[in-house]
């Protein structure tokens, strides 16, 4: 398990899952787009990020190989 916490920049489209509605429902995040990784919310393999101001799960891997940190907001508890 890696520690993952910051401003990220997607280089290739990720999978995410969305699981604020009743049903959840996976989709593309597009490559280029930003994640904020608050670190602290996992469910197994699966990290929560907030992306266009909605909290999903991601996974940690796809992060790893996927995304790039850049200068931005860090999130403390719940990300704004």
């Amino acid at each position: 398990m890696v520690y993952l916490q910051g401003t990220y920049r997607l280089a290739k489209a990720t999978a995410a899952i969305d699981r604020q509605n009743a049903k959840p429902y996976c989709f593309q995040v597009p490559q280029g787009a930003l994640v904020v990784i608050n670190g602290f919310h996992r469910e197994g393999s699966m990290v929560e990020v907030l992306y266009a101001g909605r909290q999903v799960l991601m996974f940690e891997e796809d992060l790893l190989q996927r995304a790039k940190a850049v200068a931005g907001p860090r999130a403390h508890g719940k990300a704004s």
